[in-house]
């Protein structure tokens, strides 16, 4: 393939070149540094070479002419200039508002502002409370690893986000327990082994910790939460020794009244203990799932057909269960929507002509475009065959 006459999208400062090319294994440049550098080194070519490395760079739809299915601007508040005008008036309303923490909040940093917009938030949401933190995963530790105490059990969806893993593992909790996603019946067979095997917590004197989400960002299933608490209110009776932690990350602003999300949609804001709202996203992201050869085949049909999404490999997802994540998002018009399913199934069908060995094609046409380009530069992986 002549570079001169390569498709833009695979132009040397393309996103998706430059994502590729990052993935290349450096073995000769690993052997010439020093010990504690040639290590990391090493570590991230175990990466590059399982086609999982991630590349810093802007995406597809931020630097070409391609569609966004693919950011967390769910409301576009961002893309509109909603955002940044509305802050702007805000901060023309608080003139005397500091830009600058001053020091930890527990220290110097705490300001009368920040204590007004928790209270809004906490009634906004029906809660008692609320506290602020710097992003969703941080709340999430700070929950996980604060809030459990020694011989408490903590009852997890399997889905739950890497965020509530990494709080967990910092819990004093006794014991961490998987329920299978979003079945009910598993969580119910989960909680009376806890009951028989856990005396303590079957006399009332420790506590069980539910984590769920509301709607789970890889597939954008939601949680059948008002059964879940059903079931634990029907098997603990008045024990009051089972809280529900439900991360809301992916409902804010699209579920419930005004987008208060699904605790308050169901109208359990005082059933669930603790609820975890980001301002950085929206429900919205759904899951296509693919085989696993054919994942990255779609990704370049998609992207080259002008619609940008995000392939999720392992270890986000199981091995084997690589899907790409659509975001849909308000700003997306009925001609993008309908383009974007109209390349899906012409994906398809270019995928069933390759395997009844209609056309002789061994690839689709995208992805051939992508590996004769991958071959020029000495490249491999991404399914390439």
């Amino acid at each position: 393939m002549d570079s001169r006459n390569a498709h833009p999208l695979l132009s040397p400062t393309s996103t998706l070149a430059l994502r590729i090319k990052g993935q290349k294994t450096r073995p000769q440049l690993t052997r010439t540094l020093a010990t504690f550098y040639r290590n990391l080194e090493e570590a991230l070519d175990v990466r590059r070479a399982s086609s999982i490395f991630h590349t810093v760079v802007q995406n597809d739809w931020q630097t070409g002419d391609v569609v966004d299915f693919c950011s967390n601007d769910i409301l576009s508040f961002n893309a509109s200039g909603v955002l940044r005008a509305e802050f702007l008036a805000e901060l023309a309303r608080n003139p005397d508002f500091t830009i600058g923490s001053g020091g930890s909040r527990l220290m110097d940093g705490n300001y009368p502002y920040i204590e007004q917009v928790e209270r809004e938030i906490a009634a906004f949401h029906g809660a008692d409370a609320g506290l602020i933190l710097g992003s969703g995963f941080d709340a999430n530790l700070a929950v996980w690893s604060a809030i459990p105490r020694p011989g408490d059990v903590i009852l997890h969806d399997s889905l739950v986000h890497a965020s509530t893993h990494e709080g967990m593992e910092r819990s004093l909790a006794m014991q961490k327990i998987e329920f299978q996603h979003n079945n009910v019946g598993s969580f119910r067979s989960a909680l009376v082994s806890i009951l028989e095997s856990q005396p303590l917590i079957k006399q009332g004197k420790r506590s069980v910790l539910v984590a769920v989400e509301s709607v789970y960002s890889v597939d954008g299933d939601v949680c059948p939460l008002q059964d879940l608490v059903d079931v634990a209110k029907e098997m603990f009776h008045d024990r009051g020794n089972i809280e529900f932690v439900i991360d809301e990350a992916h409902s804010t602003g699209i579920i419930g009244p005004k987008g208060a999300g699904l605790v308050s949609q169901l109208g359990l804001e005082k059933e669930i203990a603790v609820r975890v709202h980001t301002y950085g996203k929206a429900m919205g992201s759904s899951g296509v799932r693919t085989r696993p050869k054919y994942l990255y085949w779609l990704y370049f049909h998609l992207l080259f057909s002008g619609y940008c999404v995000w392939p999720v490999q392992h270890p986000v997802v199981p091995v084997a269960q690589g899907r790409l994540k659509v975001s849909f998002h308000a700003d997306n018009n009925h001609e993008d929507i309908e383009g974007l399913v109209k390349a899906i199934f012409a994906w398809v069908e270019e995928i069933s002509d390759i395997e009844t060995r209609t056309t002789g094609a061994k690839v689709t046409r995208a992805a051939e475009k992508v590996y004769a380009w991958m071959k020029q530069e000495g490249l491999s992986g991404f399914g390439m065959v």
